[in-house]
């Protein structure tokens, strides 16, 4: 037998704090008339400090567990569930320990996930607004910006018939930095836990050319969100 019938584990991101393998400890005791030899088997992110383990009648022995939460390579909070298989020498039986690692994160929900300003007059403004939460347990600082290397323009072309020798000439308009057509306020902030907050984006029109490109919202100690505009 074992003392717990479930194992849990839980980390929570701190910042400047190097992440570490949350441990717990397992007590098992042989309650059977005879001694026992008994086999761990376990899978990663989990892990055991034994994997054989030999107990006299009414001996007990205590194993350490671990979760490693730095195999969450995305830094989106999850719950991660896994097993610790124990068997027996000589006996069909196996015992079955649930293990259950949660990783907190700095997480935001961003409501709409793009922003589609249609279609503006030449020349004019237009406003458009998503709404950013706090859905993890700490608080979120995020900061927008441009993703540079994002295709910013759907250039339109004109076209030209040469009555001649019927070639086509295009002619290209103009374009602007994205950054220049595109605007985000507040570009930065701070959001507690269940805070919401609304983003405004505003795109200026001209030179009768379609823009297009991506949003990023990096969190400190979370992942980047890509948001299409």
């Amino acid at each position: 037998m074992f003392n717990n019938p479930d194992l849990k584990f839980k980390y929570e991101w701190e910042k400047g704090v190097p992440v570490a393998s949350k441990v717990e400890e397992l007590t098992l005791t042989n309650t059977g008339p005879l001694k026992t030899t008994l086999g761990l088997k376990i899978e990663p992110p989990f892990s055991c400090s034994v994997e054989t383990l030999t107990l006299e009648k009414d001996a007990q022995d205590t194993i350490r567990v671990e979760f490693d939460p730095s195999s969450k390579q995305d830094r989106v909070s999850d719950t991660i569930n896994g097993k610790l298989v124990i068997s027996h020498e000589g006996h069909p039986h196996k015992d079955i320990v649930p293990l259950s690692g949660q990783v907190c994160f700095p997480n935001l929900q961003i409501l709409p996930p793009k922003i589609d300003f249609g279609c503006i007059l030449n020349d004019t403004g237009k406003k458009k607004y998503l709404t950013l939460t706090n859905v993890s347990t700490m608080p979120v600082a995020y900061e927008w910006s441009f993703l540079e290397d994002a295709p910013n323009i759907d250039e339109q072309e004109e076209i030209d018939a040469d009555n001649a020798d019927k070639k086509k000439k295009k002619k290209k308009k103009k374009h602007l930095p994205i950054n220049e057509v595109f605007d985000i306020l507040p570009v930065s902030g701070i959001l507690q836990p269940d805070q919401s907050e609304n983003v405004e984006f505003t795109f200026y029109a001209g030179n009768g050319l379609a823009y297009s490109g991506m949003a990023v919202v990096s969190v400190d100690g979370g992942p980047d969100y890509d948001v299409p505009i």
